[in-house]
């Protein structure tokens, strides 16, 4: 008797805390729905700000290469150098909107680990920019970083080369027919090559992609600079592209550090063959007030008939308002194309296995 009882309360007791655990994991369930809900609704209302911002960048677009094409027609055939001056601040206009986003809209910071004269120099010099492309944003940081530090000229080399070396890691072969004609052209004119290799904090920071940044969330990179002098580049096609294999499987290397150790490696431990002048430091550069000023200012020119229009449009009848719907829903639409247009996954698969591509 008094064993059955035992096990009559022991089956009450492990019932009751059942009861109490389902309760609990239905408590935390609830919590977890409202706090996710909370995020998409917070999510939604970013997303109104971020179509304004589309919207400015497209009709600032339009009218940036009306004038451009006009620029073409008749005051390239008269003065190139006028023609390339002017062009040159038209496309600043434009791409600073870009850097806008990175730069003030999600706070989102790059450190530039570099050696002390390296810093001293970036502004100051034309340059040739390599740089990684295996992250959905890094493009972006690259825009941040000339920004910031006044960079004059950069030539991006786009991976992917399909050929008979031994492929990496983290990174896609560099073409090289590219940069052998970039080098080419620019041998004695450009002083240096600045190999960036950039990386991503997501312990800190949010996962590199354009929708987190559009939605205001903060990306944090670290770019790893070295300064190489373009004499020391083979003028030899062959020697200069092995050169630059050579290079990107460096980065790669550095890349890989990074993601066991979270932090690139100090100068001392890259190796001998590094042109760093000195222990590498990190360096920030404070963020500058044009792509704020640029954004107000196009914006002043460009919302208030966009918005003239949509309203003109909602409050004279029925037709109209589906116009206005349509409409917006179309910007809506581009800007999921943009950002899907951004994604690695969408990128360039060329230089991979077959069997690499269908899994990529």
């Amino acid at each position: 008797m008094q064993s059955s009882e035992k096990a009559q309360k022991t089956t009450q007791t492990n019932t009751k805390e059942k009861c109490l655990n389902r309760k609990h994991c239905l408590i935390t369930a609830s919590k977890s729905t409202q706090e996710r809900n909370k995020m998409l609704a917070i999510q939604k209302l970013m997303f109104l700000p971020v179509v304004v911002l589309f919207i400015n960048l497209f009709i600032s677009g339009l009218v940036i290469n009306l004038i451009q094409l006009l620029l073409w027609v008749c005051v390239r055939p008269g003065s190139r150098w006028l023609y390339q001056k002017v062009n040159y601040y038209l496309l600043y206009i434009l791409w600073t909107q870009i850097v806008f986003i990175g730069e003030w809209w999600s706070s989102s910071t790059c450190a530039i680990l570099t050696d002390d004269e390296t810093w001293s120099k970036m502004g100051k010099e034309h340059a040739i920019v390599i740089m990684n492309h295996s992250f959905e944003v890094d493009w972006l940081m690259g825009w941040l970083v000339c920004e910031q530090s006044r960079l004059l000229a950069a030539a991006s080399v786009e991976f992917a080369h399909k050929s008979g070396l031994q492929p990496l890691q983290h990174l896609l072969l560099p073409r090289t027919k590219g940069f052998l004609l970039t080098v080419q052209n620019l041998r004695g004119r450009f002083p240096a090559i600045y190999c960036a290799t950039l990386a991503f904090n997501c312990k800190e920071g949010s996962t590199p992609t354009l929708k987190n940044m559009l939605l205001g969330r903060r990306v944090i990179g670290e770019m790893l600079l070295e300064r190489i002098p373009l004499e020391t580049i083979p003028e030899n096609p062959d020697e200069a592209s092995k050169w630059l294999y050579n290079n990107y499987r460096h980065k790669d290397h550095m890349l890989d550090v990074y993601k066991r150790e979270g932090s690139f490696p100090s100068s001392d431990l890259i190796g001998e063959h590094h042109h760093f002048r000195g222990p590498i430091r990190s360096h920030y550069r404070p963020r500058r007030l044009w792509s704020v000023i640029i954004m107000l200012t196009t914006s002043y020119f460009t919302l208030p008939p966009v918005l003239y229009a949509l309203y003109a449009l909602f409050c004279s009848g029925f037709i109209n308002v589906l116009i206005a719907v349509s409409l917006v829903l179309a910007v809506m639409y581009a800007l999921y194309k943009l950002v899907a247009l951004t994604r690695v996954s969408k990128g360039s698969s060329y230089g991979r296995s077959d069997a690499e591509k269908k899994t990529y």
